[in-house]
């Protein structure tokens, strides 16, 4: 109701009836959906802050990530993968 009041005094409704007030209904409604776009952007950035900025959960580490597709891709066989990764993980 906190948000619905200023609203409903913008609509007329406590001026002077429902179009006998200084701003017309399309007023209104074009503050309920500035506060709807308000709280969903605040959403949407909760979600990508908690979220991990669509990381794959894997580290951000570029280098493992190319050596994660060359092994899928068929690139490299077990072992030099093994390898290499045990590599890149004793260089941070």
């Amino acid at each position: 109701m906190v948000f619905a009041m200023p609203m409903m005094g913008m609509m007329g409704w406590w001026g002077g009836g429902m179009f006998g007030g200084r701003f017309s209904p399309l007023w209104g409604i074009g503050m309920m959906l500035v506060w709807l776009v308000i709280i969903v952007g605040i959403g949407y950035f909760f979600y990508r802050g908690l979220g991990g900025r669509g990381t794959t959960g894997h580290t951000a580490d570029p280098a493992l990530e190319e050596l994660r597709t060359a092994y899928a891709r068929g690139e490299l066989s077990e072992e030099e993968y093994m390898e290499r990764h045990e590599r890149l993980q004793m260089r941070e």
